[in-house]
């Protein structure tokens, strides 16, 4: 499955070499790394390079949070859910029932960014505005 966003032709970060693998490759090498790996850190790498690439991709913005929460920085999931619901709504702005379901699963993410936060004691709520409270 290709991500939300993921096409072609959103300009070359002149760091980034021709002989990269494709976007969605690196995309599915991230989603792996979270599964198969005891850190995120590989992950939260190459979901940053990606995003540096083409930060209109709301999956991108989704597992990057993902792998924030993993990795117990949860003001960084925050961040990141908040900018991929914000690309979310720009990209559906005419058609707002179609975003429902991944607007579903920010708000999960959030929730559960929230809870995790909380039981480490950590403080997030006002932190970063995720634009989940707006209808």
């Amino acid at each position: 499955a290709t991500p939300a966003g993921a096409s072609g032709g959103h300009g070359e970060d002149e760091m980034m070499g021709d002989d990269l693998p494709s976007f969605e490759f690196r995309f599915e090498a991230a989603k792996l790394s979270l599964d198969l790996e005891e850190t995120t850190d590989t992950a939260i790498r190459i979901l940053s390079a990606l995003l540096m690439e083409n930060d209109a991709c709301v999956d991108v913005w989704y597992l990057l949070g993902l792998a924030h929460h993993g990795a117990c920085q949860f003001e960084d999931a925050m961040e990141c859910i908040g900018s991929g619901v914000e690309v979310l709504r720009k990209q559906f702005a005419n058609h707002p029932d179609e975003a429902e379901g991944k607007l579903a699963e920010f708000a999960e993410l959030k929730s559960a960014v929230e809870d995790s936060a909380k039981a480490m004691g950590d403080d997030i709520s006002g932190d970063a505005d995720t634009g989940m409270e707006e209808g």
